[in-house]
């Protein structure tokens, strides 16, 4: 089965500084701030150009102390547009 490459339209809603600052108002000063980087199926984290599309506080888990804490996560996504993608013909 040969692989191709297959056009498509990714959409995302683009946060905006606006944005982020509601969703940071009643954030205390002190939480910790984390970044999730878009992750390309298959591949490894995406280049430099991603966008914010979600925030908020969630609670995470620290491997080496086993502790929760919460934190201000910030989710990025790639920008909208047209992107292809790799599929088996068959």
């Amino acid at each position: 089965m040969p692989e191709v490459e297959e056009e498509f339209q990714h959409t995302v809603e683009v946060w905006t500084v606006g944005d982020l600052k509601k969703a940071l108002a009643d954030v205390a000063d002190d939480t910790k701030l984390i970044f999730s980087p878009a992750e390309e199926p298959g591949s490894d984290l995406a280049g430099p150009e991603q966008v914010a599309f979600s925030a908020g506080v969630s609670e995470f888990y620290n491997s080496h102390t086993r502790e929760t804490y919460p934190a201000f996560e910030v989710s990025l996504e790639f920008p909208p547009g047209t992107y292809y993608r790799r599929v088996w013909e068959g």
